[in-house]
């Protein structure tokens, strides 16, 4: 008997991949022994993905994935308050796809299709953000609104470009960002005004890897903590950058720590993005770790490290 999979397919998703190799995968899944129903899924028409979830009236045995890391985060939201446990096989074709380079996922269609069928299962740590779910980051401060408020045509013609373009074109005011906030974890208290933070389970953010995350674990209950606090000196903002690029965790305007649990209370409310995605604008947030709260299949020759 065939195994049932369900593939959300986004086709607006980066520069609309899919739409091209979407045949193969379905040949290729096919011969591995699936039958495969496929659900498009164009947000911006109201055809999403948390609708075709809603209205599965099947069990499937996987849930396949072909978009970018926001498309995986709107999935991920909908089994983890359904608490489904579906494992779940990820296609990347965003315009950055930080998360599946994280867990050492790559773009190939082949490698895909080898996961959905018998790759190897990875239980991947979630984080839980007041009452929604994200996969790798929630952040807020300098630069954070790029990767939900650049134009979605604009990304699908130039792809990561688009972001670095969007990012140029609103440096003053992301430099000029800043949020008094109070921030608590493990029993500790600290005030500030900051330029930026991160809560982050993944070791690419942006389509950057900084070396602060080259060695964070997926899988070990913890979150890499990054906040940057704000100063009136310009010239103290390109000595932080350089501090994240090299991993010197030295420099005084930059704070980094791990922890199961932190909350943020902000004395005015700030805009926060999850996975990419508008996370909306908040006073107080509370994030904690959901140890392996998802099962990804991945290639038994992915080494869940991008070297």
């Amino acid at each position: 008997m065939r195994r049932k999979a369900l593939l959300l397919a986004n086709a607006s998703a980066g520069q609309g991949e899919i739409r091209n190799k979407l045949f193969s995968v379905l040949v290729q899944l096919t011969r591995a022994g699936f039958e495969v129903t496929v659900c498009p899924i164009f947000p911006s028409k109201g055809i999403t993905a948390e609708k075709f979830l809603e209205d599965c009236s099947q069990d499937y045995e996987v849930l396949l994935c072909s978009g970018g890391d926001g498309t995986l985060n709107h999935i991920v939201n909908w089994l983890l308050k359904h608490g489904r446990h579906v494992p779940v096989a990820f296609y990347p074709s965003g315009s950055t796809n930080d998360f599946a380079r994280s867990l050492g996922i790559t773009g190939s269609a082949l490698e895909f299709c080898r996961a959905a069928a018998g790759g190897k299962a990875f239980a991947c740590d979630a984080g839980r953000f007041n009452d929604l779910y994200f996969n790798y980051v929630a952040a807020f401060g300098a630069f954070t609104k790029v990767s939900y408020s650049t134009d979605q045509n604009v990304k699908n013609i130039f792809g990561y470009l688009a972001y670095l373009m969007q990012g140029t074109m609103t440096l003053s005011e992301n430099l000029g960002f800043r949020c008094r906030m109070t921030v608590t974890h493990d029993g500790q208290r600290e005030d500030g005004e900051y330029l930026f933070g991160a809560v982050c389970n993944t070791r690419f953010m942006g389509g950057m890897r900084p070396q602060l995350l080259k060695d964070a674990e997926l899988d070990d209950g913890l979150f890499e903590v990054i906040l940057v606090r704000a100063s009136d000196d310009l010239l103290e903002i390109p000595q932080v950058l350089g501090a994240l690029t090299t991993g010197d965790t030295r420099n005084p305007n930059l704070r980094v720590f791990s922890a199961r649990s932190v909350s943020f209370r902000a004395e005015d409310g700030v805009d926060w993005t999850i996975d990419g995605e508008y996370g909306g604008r908040q006073t107080d947030v509370s994030i904690e770790v959901v140890p392996g709260a998802v099962t990804y299949l991945v290639s038994r020759t992915a080494r869940n490290r991008d070297s």
